[in-house]
């Protein structure tokens, strides 16, 4: 679980967690390094490995120093993941070189950033009054940028393309074309109809699976610079409760002195309920809610 964040350069953040995340295993450093709310934990190849993935049972990814050491330990860890619901992931070694507590820091943080991923880019236009943020796009809006990127294809409207997210349900239903848009120029057209320009808070994340509460790392998108001059009355941030508020929180600390720079302007800031699948059980009244407010800043 993450407690707080940890700034690392501009609009960049390493979230600081109670237990670890990742298992760096096998290097011979001077002192074995604690977690200290990092992510990850690094441990000497002396170390029993069984014995460090029972007491750490919140670690889901192991990277190896070589792969002998790797095959030397495959017989236990297929021992262990066959009798829990964990799965395993290695990766890679990193270059034998590393022969200091900083040098193999500065390399795992280094490889962090090389395995993010990239966000979508914003739907915005000059006439955009309402901005919806949400956290991070799904696996699934991912692939679908990562397709019509390669066919290169126009990618900004991938937002939301999970079929049990409710977001394109309800912005439908709220505007003057009740039918739920399927093609990506159908929900441009509603989108400029109403006025609302989508992106997100994070333009790059590391993340394990598609849940908020697995972005390990993370760099902001520059929000407050393209708000200046904008059309932009209302900021919306998606997700009330969980990971996703947690999120939205830690946005409004880091950005503090902007946001009440932004709000001096008249821009307002309020969050939503998630309209993701994970969000709400009471899918009616977060329907409800986001209509409600829609209608009234419409």
């Amino acid at each position: 679980m993450a407690e707080g964040i940890t700034k690392m350069s501009k609009r960049t953040v390493h979230f600081l967690f109670d237990k670890p995340q990742i298992l760096f295993f096998g290097w011979n450093i001077d002192d074995e390094f604690t977690h200290n709310g990092k992510c990850y934990l690094v441990a000497d190849k002396s170390k029993d490995i069984r014995d460090l993935l029972t007491k750490n049972e919140s670690i889901e990814r192991i990277i190896f120093n070589g792969d002998e050491l790797k095959k030397k330990c495959e017989p236990i860890l297929k021992d262990i993941f066959s009798k829990s619901k964990r799965k395993k992931w290695t990766e890679r070694s990193f270059p034998d070189a590393i022969k200091t507590n900083d040098e193999l820091e500065n390399a795992i943080e280094a490889w962090i950033e090389k395995q993010s991923y990239s966000g979508l880019d914003a739907i915005w236009n000059n006439e955009s009054k309402i901005l919806i943020l949400g956290t991070f796009p799904g696996e699934e809006s991912l692939k679908k940028d990562k397709l019509c990127k390669e066919d290169g294809i126009d990618n900004r409207c991938k937002y939301y393309s999970n079929k049990d997210n409710l977001f394109w349900e309800i912005i439908s239903s709220s505007s003057q074309n009740k039918s739920i848009p399927q093609s990506d120029s159908d929900k441009r057209k509603i989108l400029d109809q109403m006025h609302i320009a989508l992106w997100d808070i994070y333009e790059r994340a590391y993340r394990i699976g598609s849940k908020d509460e697995n972005i390990l790392y993370a760099t902001y998108n520059d929000i407050f610079k393209r708000l200046e001059g904008s059309s932009i009355t209302t900021v919306i941030l998606t997700g009330v409760s969980g990971w996703s508020k947690m999120h939205h929180l830690a946005f409004l600390q880091y950005f503090h002195k902007e946001v009440e720079e932004a709000k001096l302007k008249g821009i307002k800031f309020i969050s939503l309920p998630s309209t993701s699948s994970r969000g709400d059980t009471n899918r009616e009244k977060v329907k409800n809610v986001w209509k409600s407010y829609i209608k009234k800043i419409g």
